[in-house]
């Protein structure tokens, strides 16, 4: 095995999360530290698993088995991105509408799943993170 395949899942995160901070802080016209963390634009979880799931496919090519279970763990990821994540992000949102009231010191992060959109873009960013980990 060679390094590059664990190398992949750090170079997906890393291009995910400073394309996210990056956005987030275009959006807000200031650093955005404070959004750092769950949810958002790209997915970070989807870029990952895309990033492994290409250089894999790749190196491998497409009749090995081994792409049947990156690509079943892209699929559970993404829809768990969507998915259950959603469920989560609507219970805090419950919660701190019931919970702020009470105290202001409160503070419970509401956005935390992901859009098909934001799970669209971490997949691409995946694809593209695992080409040059290929092409290098």
């Amino acid at each position: 095995m060679t390094i590059i395949y664990l190398i992949a899942p750090f170079v997906g995160y890393l291009a995910a999360g400073s394309l996210k901070f990056l956005i987030n802080s275009i959006k807000q016209r200031q650093w955005a530290f404070k959004s750092m963390g769950l949810g958002g634009m790209p997915s970070t979880h989807n870029t990952v698993t895309m990033t492994i799931a290409t250089l894999v496919t790749l190196k491998m090519g497409l009749d090995s088995p081994v792409i049947a279970v990156v690509f079943g763990l892209v699929l559970i990821v993404a829809i768990d991105s969507m998915g259950l994540r959603k469920h989560i992000e609507s219970h805090a949102m419950l919660l701190h509408r019931k919970l702020s009231h009470a105290d202001d010191k409160i503070k419970i992060r509401q956005k935390i799943g992901h859009s098909p959109l934001e799970v669209l873009a971490g997949m691409i960013l995946g694809i593209l993170c695992g080409t040059v980990l290929f092409i290098i």
